[in-house]
């Protein structure tokens, strides 16, 4: 399994919602006042009309909570085991919306400053990357499957020439922010292409940056669609 490149050249239109802080905040606000009017049309004017009434309001206060819901259960809380699943998942054409817990908060706010953008379009743009991954991988392979085998831990000398390799590759990644414990596994990939069959192995390592687990080929680099 190779690692994606750290260029992300596709751009994405950031819901207005999510684009900036000042947007969030004149958002909230005039969802509130929307959420508002439509209990005062509710009790004034009975479900029906209040539905009819206000529809765009409650199309616009769903699409919000969906948003919402949608980012904070993919955020953190992870054991290493399940990050490195499902950053795999993610890689092979499943999870897209994981695409945008592959790589720590600090590096999607470093690629972002090298490209004048905010991290969250960086973020939505990687799920659109996923997406299309996705179908790319549909087109292209049957059956595709993998296999995860038994973690080993790293040794000290391991860990500290990973946290070295990492630390380079990333500007706004420390030594210090990087876990003393690693593990690594082997992934195997399974799938079948113009009817033969095929199968692939790959190293991934799960590492700890911050207080949150990712996967990382053992070159270093996360193993993102970004």
């Amino acid at each position: 399994m190779t690692n994606t490149t750290n260029n992300t050249n596709t751009t994405a239109r950031t819901p207005e919602f999510l684009s900036t802080a000042v947007q969030k905040k004149d958002t909230a606000k005039a969802l509130k006042e929307k959420a508002t009017a439509l209990a005062a049309d509710f009790k004034k004017e009975g479900p029906v009309k209040a539905v009819k009434k206000n529809l765009r309001s409650i199309i616009a206060i769903l699409l919000a909570v969906i948003v919402v819901l949608s980012i904070l259960s993919f955020l953190g809380g992870l054991g290493y085991k399940s990050a490195v699943k499902k950053s795999v998942e993610c890689y092979i054409g499943k999870r897209t919306l994981y695409a945008m817990n592959t790589m720590p908060n600090c590096v999607w706010k470093e690629y972002a400053d090298d490209m004048g953008k905010s991290a969250l379009e960086l973020k939505i743009a990687s799920i659109g990357e996923a997406a299309e991954n996705k179908e790319e991988m549909k087109n292209e392979y049957d059956k595709i499957s993998y296999e995860m085998d038994d973690f080993d831990d790293l040794s000290k000398r391991e860990v500290k020439e990973m946290k070295d390799m990492i630390a380079d590759n990333y500007d706004s990644i420390d030594e210090k922010d990087i876990g003393n414990k690693m593990y690594e596994t082997t992934i195997t990939l399974e799938y079948e292409c113009d009817g033969e069959d095929y199968e692939e192995e790959g190293e991934i390592l799960a590492v700890k940056i911050n207080g949150d687990w990712y996967a990382v080929n053992p070159y270093g680099y996360f193993l993102s669609i970004a």
